[in-house]
């Protein structure tokens, strides 16, 4: 696990000679939030947050990020873009948290289809399909 992320860390610094400092600021946001997702004392995943993460970083952070490497310019339309795919990602997660919520909720995992129910999962994913579809 830790060897896996510690194996980014050549492709970070590469990254950043070729982009500069936002692209370090996004290796090392998206190593921690990795990290976080299960890990550590208070792991994201198990607080609700999850879809939230994987928004942001399957997303925007992933599509803007690679456009600004390529380019070196930052660009609203790749966020956007991005908001496509990070909903799409998302959807898939909520439907693994739909799923897994009587296990999840056995263990602790309190996911947003553990807090708030089956109903609210299906509106979460319905709407990011909606979403991602609108975009």
């Amino acid at each position: 696990f830790i060897l896996t992320f510690a194996l980014t860390v050549p492709f970070i610094l590469y990254l950043t000679v070729r982009g500069g400092w936002p692209l370090m600021v996004i290796g090392i946001s998206s190593i921690a939030s990795g990290v976080l997702y299960t890990g550590g004392p208070l792991p994201t995943g198990y607080m609700g947050l999850g879809e939230v993460f994987v928004l942001v970083y399957f997303g925007p952070v992933a599509v803007a990020g690679t456009h600004y490497v390529q380019s070196l310019d930052w660009s609203s339309d790749a966020v956007l873009i991005g908001l496509a795919s990070g909903l799409i990602s998302t959807a898939i997660l909520v439907v693994n948290n739909l799923r897994d919520r009587i296990p999840d909720e056995r263990v602790g995992k309190n996911t947003l289809a553990v807090r708030f129910g089956v109903t609210f999962a299906r509106w979460e994913y319905t709407l990011c399909i909606l979403g991602a579809a609108s975009i």
